[in-house]
């Protein structure tokens, strides 16, 4: 993450080889399973802003995940600075909605709901997730 060199993951994967790796229809078909009524859009992407997967409202999710990226980016320097610490979470109330923002392993999902969506209910969704495709891409990033 932000803060250090250290910090930052070293990865020889492109987005590409990663999404084939994680078998990308499966992923998708994961992340459509948070998608409700309140929670519109959830995409992986990586911390450069690539993205991995996503599922739901996807319209603009590529720039999305390039300015999802960059505010990661610029909080988790922030707060390396400030707590000497890494940041694993965001949550952002927007004029038009809200959204959580969760780092996994190399990568961080990202969860777009409607502004009277509760932020207890993005956490608990994002930690499911987070248990969920935890194991698998540790695997994967110990393969780099």
């Amino acid at each position: 993450l932000a803060g250090s060199e250290e910090s930052k993951p070293k990865i020889n994967k492109t987005s590409k080889q990663l999404s084939n790796m994680l078998k990308a229809k499966a992923l998708t078909k994961t992340l459509e399973k948070g998608i409700s009524d309140k929670i519109t859009t959830i995409f992986l992407a990586n911390f450069e802003g690539a993205l991995i997967a996503s599922a739901g409202d996807v319209s603009n999710e590529k720039t999305t995940a390039a300015v999802v990226a960059n505010i990661w980016s610029d909080y988790g320097e922030n707060i390396y600075q400030l707590m000497n610490q890494d940041m694993s979470e965001v949550f952002l109330d927007c004029e038009k909605g809200r959204v959580y923002i969760v780092r996994l392993t190399h990568l961080f999902l990202c969860f777009c709901a409607t502004k009277e969506t509760d932020f207890g209910l993005l956490r608990t969704t994002g930690n499911g997730f987070v248990r969920v495709l935890e194991k698998p891409l540790n695997e994967i990033f110990q393969e780099s």
